[in-house]
């Protein structure tokens, strides 16, 4: 008996909540927890310390500039792979687990991925967020000018990893989590060698480094923006509006995708469980109770008649052969009289 049997009011509620959104929310949150899914923002905390500590210890820059001169290393070169690292673990998680059973419950395919994506864009928006805003506490502290630009560096890149989430996790989905990681490292190479290209709007993998440039002040390449510089001025409102479409474009892909097929655990009879009521034990027999009962009741006619074609041909003392009783003849010698024996107890004490 069950918490949901003693609690019928419980079991009722879990029921309603199958195929709501609340329902599926709750149940990414559970397989989450479960995972090392869950401490992704920690990375953000850990890149946010070393890029204050590298600024502390190498840059003698007064103002915010510093620092997110050192938070170029992950604009430029890690976000995509980190990010993609995040996806991976979610869709790895799903194909061991075979989603958990939840393909053959009552509940879209499609809202279980969407609750998902919504999951891994919160625990990036927390990865920001620890990492964005533990350098900006930093920055605060130490009296450092323009402070402000650091959080909103922080939220344009948040905008820029939806896009990049949903798009690695259909891949993932498809193949593998390397593969993912691997594609996701020629992505990141491909957006920041192109992001300061004439035709860069042309290009999506150059749109979430694009968008944060202009901001951070920096080149693609991490080396400051000279006053002078065209991209200094330049409004990041479209590529805000790039990273939006292409944000609803990958999550999208991501939700009606299928990726590769689950096999699903073959299907196991359950065993017969013995009731506590007296009555309904013994009347309690499914299937394949009755099937096992079948079989032993052949078996046992079976060596009966083995067992009289082994008495000897002058009828000997008049019983059953002594070595036949133990060993019948035939393709059946292997079997025991232990065995024999348990299947007559059975036969008296069921039929």
């Amino acid at each position: 008996m069950t918490a949901t049997d003693l609690h019928p009011h419980t079991r009722s509620t879990n029921e309603k909540k199958i195929g709501t959104w609340p329902g599926v929310i709750q149940a990414e949150l559970i397989r989450v927890k479960a995972t090392a899914v869950v401490w992704f923002p920690a990375i953000g905390l850990l890149i946010g310390a070393l890029s204050s500590l590298f600024s502390l210890w190498s840059s003698n820059a007064t103002d915010a500039s510093g620092l997110l001169s050192w938070q170029a290393m992950y604009v430029t070169g890690m976000a995509a792979p980190i990010l993609a690292l995040l996806a991976g673990l979610a869709e790895t998680r799903e194909k061991k687990s075979r989603h958990g059973g939840t393909d053959i419950r009552p509940v879209s395919a499609w809202k279980i991925r969407t609750g998902r994506l919504l999951i891994l864009v919160g625990l990036s928006g927390l990865f920001y967020a620890f990492n964005f805003g533990g350098v900006w506490l930093y920055a605060v502290i130490d009296g450092r000018l323009g402070a402000q630009r650091i959080l909103l560096a922080g939220l344009l890149g948040w905008i820029g990893s939806i896009a990049t989430i949903g798009l690695f996790s259909a891949i993932a989905r498809a193949t593998n989590l390397i593969t993912a990681l691997l594609l996701a490292v020629a992505y990141q190479l491909a957006g920041t060698l192109t992001a300061e290209a004439s035709w860069w709007y042309f290009f999506p993998p150059a749109w979430p480094v694009r968008l944060l440039l202009p901001t951070m002040g920096i080149h693609s390449n991490a080396v400051a923006l000279d006053p002078t510089d065209p991209l200094t001025s330049e409004s990041p409102l479209v590529g805000i509006v790039l990273n939006l479409v292409l944000a609803v474009a990958m999550m999208g892909l991501s939700i009606v995708f299928n990726g590769q097929r689950v096999l699903r655990t073959p299907f196991r009879p359950q065993r017969a469980s013995l009731s506590t009521d007296a009555e309904s034990s013994a009347t309690a027999m499914d299937d394949t109770t009755v099937s096992h009962l079948e079989f032993i009741r052949r078996d046992h006619v079976q060596d009966t008649r083995e067992k009289q074609w082994a008495r000897p041909p002058d009828g000997g003392h008049g019983g059953f052969n002594q070595e036949a009783d133990f060993r019948i003849a035939g393709p059946r010698s292997s079997n025991t009289a232990g065995a024999r024996y348990l299947h007559q107890e059975c036969l008296r004490t069921v039929l």
